[in-house]
């Protein structure tokens, strides 16, 4: 089950400076209503920015002021609250579309009771929406309503269903090298070109800010050391649909051809058609690999591997109720497993996620993760659990790679097998 997530608004007055004491001079990270509750550690005790929808709440509570803002999908719902006596103008704000500044926490990791006595109704329990005692709150200090762009007029009756464009329906654009492009932007702004590059998904490699990220579709695409946001299109186009959080969707070549545009002094691609290409013949444009830094890594200073799993890899007949344990030879990075692991079934078809309340967790005196599915496991099925290149110990040193699984997954630095023992 998705946990639900509670934010109390503070008032500029009275909760600034509690906020700002938290995280000094950091711009917050921007971040989608899904994105908190798909990665509450990752975020944990982090500024942050998100926007939603702010509805009056299902469930009564006067004294706290419980709102909910909710999510671009409609299906995720953040529990918004505020503090007895502090900013009051979120009343005003219910029904409209707004932006909210504050510092997110994981009650799971952070539990600091002074600091939550700010808090009214925090720890309560709601069984409209699961909110109990040891989940999610961000502390809000900014708030302010989005104005919504003007409603495009309705087709006409007899108007022709709009269709996808291909590449016969724009003019010859010249394609431009993604590393000319923001070495040098000018010459592009507001002209049509087409640039290659291999799609890094919604940024799962941090090879941009996030907070220069525009709409909750956009991605990435890099070549190099160089990347840029492609804006305007979601990742798909004539035969093919990419998922910006699948990792294993990220070894894909792309040619998007779009307007350059720039805000803040980030340069970004509005797409108008996107295609995938093969990978191009000049080894220079592979992205950098963790692979690489790897090898750069000096001498004394080894990188992490796994020295022993349990159950142990290649091991068949596992109970429905197994779960997963990797130990490591060095003290772990936490944070470097959020986005890093998948849980997958080996006839996978890459479609949805079999283990959406897949939980990871990390023992610091064995140093050992633990990877809980979250439900139990179907008979008779092959299993990859798979650990990506991100990885890192507290030395900043990436996990060694296996080139095998490497050349089988994207990214992977290793793919451990099982198998669930049959009915």
């Amino acid at each position: 089950m998705r946990c639900s997530i509670l934010i109390l608004a503070l008032s500029t007055a009275a909760g600034t400076s509690l906020a700002m004491a938290q995280m000094p001079g950091e711009a917050p990270t921007y971040v989608s209503v899904s994105d908190l509750t798909e990665r509450s550690s990752y975020y944990n005790d982090r500024l942050v920015r998100v926007v939603g929808d702010l509805e009056n709440s299902d469930y009564a509570d006067t004294q706290n002021r419980i709102y909910v803002l909710r999510g671009d999908s409609g299906l995720d719902r953040i529990r918004v609250g505020m503090p007895a006596g502090s900013m009051q103008n979120l009343t005003f704000h219910v029904g409209r579309r707004v932006e909210i500044v504050g510092v997110f926490w994981d009650l799971s990791i952070f539990s600091s009771s002074r600091r939550l006595g700010d808090f009214p109704g925090a720890r309560r329990g709601d069984e409209a929406y699961g909110v109990m005692e040891g989940q999610l709150f961000i502390g809000v200090f900014e708030v302010a309503a989005i104005e919504e762009e003007a409603a495009e007029p309705e087709p006409a009756e007899d108007a022709a269903e709009p269709r996808e464009l291909t590449r016969p329906d724009l003019p010859d654009s010249d394609t431009v090298d993604l590393r000319e492009l923001m070495r040098n932007p000018e010459p592009y702004y507001d002209k049509l070109i087409s640039v290659i590059g291999k799609f890094r998904g919604d940024n799962v490699y941090s090879d941009l800010s996030m907070r220069t990220k525009k709409t909750p579709r956009d991605f990435v695409i890099k070549v190099a050391d160089t990347a840029i946001w492609v804006t305007g299109k979601r990742p798909e186009g004539e035969g093919f649909q990419l998922n910006p959080e699948r990792r294993r969707d990220t070894g894909r070549w792309l040619k998007v051809t779009g307007v350059p545009w720039t805000d803040g002094g980030e340069v970004y691609l509005r797409a108008q058609l996107i295609e995938l290409v093969d990978k191009p013949e000049d080894p220079d444009l592979e992205p950098r690999t963790m692979e690489e830094e790897v090898a750069e890594v000096k001498e004394g200073e080894p990188p992490p591997e796994v020295i022993f799993t349990v159950p142990l890899n290649g091991e068949r007949g596992l109970p429905l109720d197994t779960e997963f344990r990797i130990q490591f030879s060095k003290d772990m990075n936490r944070a470097s497993f959020d986005r890093n692991i998948d849980l997958l079934y080996g006839d996978d078809t890459g479609e949805g996620n079999p283990f959406p309340d897949m939980k990871v967790s990390y023992d610091e005196h064995s140093r050992s993760l633990v990877v809980t599915p979250g439900k139990r496991l179907e008979p008779g099925k092959e299993i990859q659990l798979i650990l990506y290149q991100g990885i890192r110990d507290n030395g900043d040193r990436p996990l060694v790679v296996d080139p095998e699984a490497e050349s089988e997954v994207s990214s992977a630095a290793l793919i451990l097998r099982f198998a669930t023992a049959p009915l």
